[in-house]
């Protein structure tokens, strides 16, 4: 017999710690302890996202790069994903797959 209460592990119920689920006994009062739990983004992007990098800054990001800087600062500095600054040096240097 299953108990179909109990998570599955593939649930995201799975990965939720009892204390949230269950609730605990302050001066005789139920509490749920789920209210210090804050909504975060496992990969949080930046707060006004830019689409693009615009063609102008295409041979400021090459250079940046050329000097060492990562994908991700120069990335961080225009508000893009990591990704686009990838595209962007691919483009600029005529790669193809």
């Amino acid at each position: 017999m299953r108990i179909r209460w109990a998570p599955n592990p593939r649930s995201p119920l799975a990965f939720v710690p009892e204390s949230v689920l269950i609730p605990a006994e302050i001066d005789g009062t139920r509490v749920y302890m789920h209210e210090h739990i804050a909504e975060v983004q496992r990969r949080p992007g930046p707060s006004t996202p830019q689409w693009k990098i615009p063609r102008s800054e295409w041979p400021v990001v090459l250079q940046r790069v050329d000097q060492g800087e990562t994908y991700r600062q120069v990335a961080s500095s225009y508000g893009v994903s990591y990704e686009a600054v990838r595209r962007v040096v691919r483009a600029a240097r005529g790669e193809r797959r």
